[in-house]
Protein backbone atom coordinates (compact mmCIF):
# COMPACT_ATOMS: atom_id res chain seq x y z
CA UNK A 1 0.00 0.00 0.00
CA UNK A 2 1.51 3.68 -1.18
CA UNK A 3 1.81 6.45 1.23
CA UNK A 4 -1.39 8.69 0.77
CA UNK A 5 -0.32 12.44 -0.81
CA UNK A 6 -0.51 15.46 2.03
CA UNK A 7 -3.39 16.73 -0.13
CA UNK A 8 -5.59 13.57 0.89
CA UNK A 9 -4.63 13.65 4.48
CA UNK A 10 -5.22 17.44 4.05
CA UNK A 11 -8.55 16.53 2.55
CA UNK A 12 -9.79 13.69 5.48
CA UNK A 13 -8.44 15.64 8.20
CA UNK A 14 -10.39 18.72 6.98
CA UNK A 15 -13.86 16.08 5.91
CA UNK A 16 -14.07 14.23 9.15
CA UNK A 17 -16.23 16.30 10.95
CA UNK A 18 -18.66 17.01 7.88
CA UNK A 19 -18.79 13.57 7.24
CA UNK A 20 -19.13 12.45 10.59
CA UNK A 21 -22.12 14.59 10.36
CA UNK A 22 -23.51 13.74 7.53
CA UNK A 23 -23.21 9.48 8.68
CA UNK A 24 -25.02 10.34 12.45
CA UNK A 25 -28.15 12.02 10.30
CA UNK A 26 -28.18 9.47 7.64
CA UNK A 27 -27.62 6.32 9.83
CA UNK A 28 -30.04 7.90 12.43
CA UNK A 29 -32.68 8.47 9.64
CA UNK A 30 -32.10 4.84 8.58
CA UNK A 31 -32.45 3.06 11.60
CA UNK A 32 -35.69 5.42 12.55
CA UNK A 33 -37.30 4.54 9.45
CA UNK A 34 -36.86 1.18 9.78
CA UNK A 35 -37.50 0.46 13.05
CA UNK A 36 -40.58 2.11 12.11
CA UNK A 37 -41.36 0.03 9.62
CA UNK A 38 -40.38 -3.40 11.51
CA UNK A 39 -42.25 -2.58 14.64
CA UNK A 40 -45.44 -2.12 12.46
CA UNK A 41 -44.94 -5.02 9.97
CA UNK A 42 -45.16 -7.12 13.19
CA UNK A 43 -48.15 -5.43 14.14
CA UNK A 44 -47.45 -3.36 17.40
CA UNK A 45 -48.70 0.27 17.08
CA UNK A 46 -45.56 2.71 16.13
CA UNK A 47 -46.79 5.21 18.62
CA UNK A 48 -47.40 3.18 21.36
CA UNK A 49 -45.01 3.67 24.46
CA UNK A 50 -42.82 0.64 24.32
CA UNK A 51 -42.75 1.14 20.25
CA UNK A 52 -41.67 4.50 20.29
CA UNK A 53 -38.81 4.21 23.34
CA UNK A 54 -37.30 1.60 21.76
CA UNK A 55 -37.73 3.26 18.35
CA UNK A 56 -36.26 6.58 19.61
CA UNK A 57 -33.85 5.05 21.47
CA UNK A 58 -31.83 2.94 18.80
CA UNK A 59 -32.16 5.57 16.38
CA UNK A 60 -30.51 8.28 18.60
CA UNK A 61 -27.88 6.05 19.93
CA UNK A 62 -27.42 5.01 16.35
CA UNK A 63 -26.48 9.06 15.24
CA UNK A 64 -24.54 9.40 18.46
CA UNK A 65 -22.22 6.14 17.68
CA UNK A 66 -22.22 6.70 14.05
CA UNK A 67 -21.37 9.90 14.37
CA UNK A 68 -17.74 9.14 16.37
CA UNK A 69 -17.04 5.83 14.45
CA UNK A 70 -17.39 7.82 11.04
CA UNK A 71 -15.17 10.52 11.94
CA UNK A 72 -12.72 8.55 13.62
CA UNK A 73 -12.51 6.04 10.39
CA UNK A 74 -12.19 9.22 8.03
CA UNK A 75 -9.67 10.43 9.91
CA UNK A 76 -6.10 9.89 8.77
CA UNK A 77 -4.24 9.33 11.82
CA UNK A 78 -4.74 9.38 15.81
CA UNK A 79 -7.70 7.63 15.73
CA UNK A 80 -8.15 6.54 19.05
CA UNK A 81 -7.81 9.90 20.21
CA UNK A 82 -10.10 11.50 17.41
CA UNK A 83 -12.76 8.53 18.95
CA UNK A 84 -12.23 9.91 22.19
CA UNK A 85 -12.60 13.58 21.35
CA UNK A 86 -15.85 13.34 18.99
CA UNK A 87 -17.08 11.43 21.44
CA UNK A 88 -16.29 14.11 24.43
CA UNK A 89 -18.10 16.42 21.77
CA UNK A 90 -21.52 14.58 21.65
CA UNK A 91 -21.69 14.89 25.43
CA UNK A 92 -20.97 18.52 25.35
CA UNK A 93 -23.25 19.37 22.43
CA UNK A 94 -26.02 17.26 24.21
CA UNK A 95 -25.86 18.79 27.46
CA UNK A 96 -25.65 21.94 25.88
CA UNK A 97 -28.71 21.28 23.95
CA UNK A 98 -30.49 19.45 27.23
CA UNK A 99 -29.38 22.67 29.41
CA UNK A 100 -31.05 24.63 26.47
CA UNK A 101 -34.32 23.09 26.08
CA UNK A 102 -34.72 22.92 30.04
CA UNK A 103 -33.86 26.64 30.05
CA UNK A 104 -36.50 27.70 27.75
CA UNK A 105 -38.99 25.02 28.69
CA UNK A 106 -38.73 24.24 31.85
CA UNK A 107 -39.92 20.49 33.05
CA UNK A 108 -42.67 20.96 29.85
CA UNK A 109 -40.31 18.94 27.63
CA UNK A 110 -41.24 16.86 25.30
CA UNK A 111 -39.06 13.58 26.63
CA UNK A 112 -39.25 11.65 23.36
CA UNK A 113 -36.74 14.52 22.20
CA UNK A 114 -34.73 14.50 25.75
CA UNK A 115 -34.49 10.75 24.74
CA UNK A 116 -33.74 11.02 20.83
CA UNK A 117 -31.22 13.79 21.64
CA UNK A 118 -29.62 13.93 24.91
CA UNK A 119 -29.88 10.71 26.29
CA UNK A 120 -29.49 8.01 23.25
CA UNK A 121 -26.25 10.00 21.80
CA UNK A 122 -24.48 10.37 24.62
CA UNK A 123 -25.17 5.96 24.98
CA UNK A 124 -24.41 5.58 21.53
CA UNK A 125 -21.10 7.56 21.68
CA UNK A 126 -20.18 6.30 24.55
CA UNK A 127 -20.40 2.35 23.37
CA UNK A 128 -18.09 3.25 20.37
CA UNK A 129 -15.70 4.87 22.64
CA UNK A 130 -15.68 2.32 25.36
CA UNK A 131 -15.42 -0.80 22.09
CA UNK A 132 -12.72 1.33 21.03
CA UNK A 133 -10.56 1.51 24.54
CA UNK A 134 -11.41 -1.79 25.08
CA UNK A 135 -9.92 -2.87 21.93
CA UNK A 136 -13.16 -4.46 20.76
CA UNK A 137 -13.42 -2.15 17.75
CA UNK A 138 -10.19 -1.52 15.52
CA UNK A 139 -10.22 1.85 13.97
CA UNK A 140 -7.01 0.47 11.66
CA UNK A 141 -8.75 -2.72 9.93
CA UNK A 142 -9.01 -2.17 6.69
CA UNK A 143 -7.19 1.05 6.15
CA UNK A 144 -9.16 3.78 3.52
CA UNK A 145 -7.23 4.43 0.94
Amino acid sequence: MEPQSKFIIALRWLGFIPTAIAAALIISQLVWWLNQFSVWSMGYDPDGFISKLFINVMSGGAMGGAFVYAGSRIAPANRKMVAYTLGLFVVMTALIIGFLAFQQNGLDLDWWKVIYFFIAPICGAGLVVYQVTEGELDLDTHRLG
